[in-house]
């Protein structure tokens, strides 16, 4: 009796294994997307963060009047945090709140990024309501 495969089981067995090496390295590139996605958000986040305590910095120091709405080119935003070049954009939106004789601003934070050729518009929203001290 011969000892051995045949040439067919081999070839089962080949397709088998192609199948489950494409089938990880499917999971693999769907790892890889939702890792850029996750860093991007985390790195939004913390501009937000810091640009949300700038406001509350400016408060603190009596220059509560200062507060006022402005935007971060992708530019100045790689100068800051060191993001790549075109990563996005930022706008701090000021309002007085009425009724509150200028002594009430609501804040909003909004941060925009560009991720695997597409714009992820407002991505990250921070809001807060700043009263003068």
């Amino acid at each position: 009796m011969k000892r051995g495969f045949t040439n067919i089981e081999l070839i089962f067995v080949i397709g088998v294994s192609l199948l489950v090496i494409a089938a990880m390295l499917g999971g693999f590139v769907n790892f890889l997307v939702i890792n850029e996605h996750n860093r991007n958000m985390t790195l939004a986040a913390n501009i937000a963060r810091d640009l949300m305590e700038a406001v509350n910095a400016a408060r603190s120091r009596g220059e509560f009047d200062s507060i006022t709405s402005m935007s971060y080119t992708s530019g100045q935003l790689q100068s800051l945090y060191g993001v790549p070049a075109n990563w996005g954009t930022c706008a701090r939106t000021v309002t007085d709140v009425s009724g509150t004789n200028g002594n009430l601003k609501f804040i909003t934070i909004s941060v925009s990024w560009n991720e695997r050729g597409r714009q992820i518009n407002n991505g990250v929203v921070l809001n807060s309501a700043v009263a003068r001290r």
